[in-house]
């Protein structure tokens, strides 16, 4: 119990802006532009926690930690997502190419016509989807160096 606070006593430490996980939020740091400093909250037993990443601008991850025990031991288990902001802008880039595409006239396509237009407008998709992929390796080791400093 001790290691747990530890712990998010030296991710209290990191967080610099104390911020919710949304919309708002995001918005706000993709505007700050602060690639030093983490945003996010923290309780007893979990956090979340965000930063500006170096090259990925408005699609960075923001990364879920929960302090769990097993047997004597103290774990923490980390999951990542992408923010609000960078899925509502992804729906609205697969929104478009997908009309564009398809040019309005969904109802009139072939279905060789609605499946092209379907991987046309994923193609920018799939390059978001890397790009959140790519980053999520140097995010989760950051956070793993800064769990490790509470040890």
């Amino acid at each position: 119990m001790d290691n747990t606070k530890q712990i998010i006593k030296t991710i209290a430490h990191e967080i610099k802006y104390k911020r919710n996980d949304n919309f708002l939020n995001h918005l706000k740091t993709y505007i700050q532009f602060d690639r030093l400093h983490y945003s996010g909250t923290y309780t007893e037993n979990s956090f979340k926690m965000w930063r500006y990443p170096n090259w990925s601008g408005l699609f960075y991850l923001v990364v879920y930690g929960h302090i769990v025990f097993e047997g004597n031991q103290t774990k923490v288990d980390l999951k990542t997502r992408p923010n609000i902001v960078a899925l509502l802008l992804a729906l609205g880039i697969f929104t478009t190419f997908f009309f564009g595409a398809t040019g309005f006239e969904i109802l009139g396509l072939t279905v060789r016509e609605f499946f092209l237009a379907l991987f046309f407008s994923m193609l920018p998709i799939f390059a978001i989807w890397l790009i959140a992929f790519s980053e999520r390796k140097e995010c989760l080791d950051d956070i793993r160096e800064i769990i490790q400093k509470s040890s």
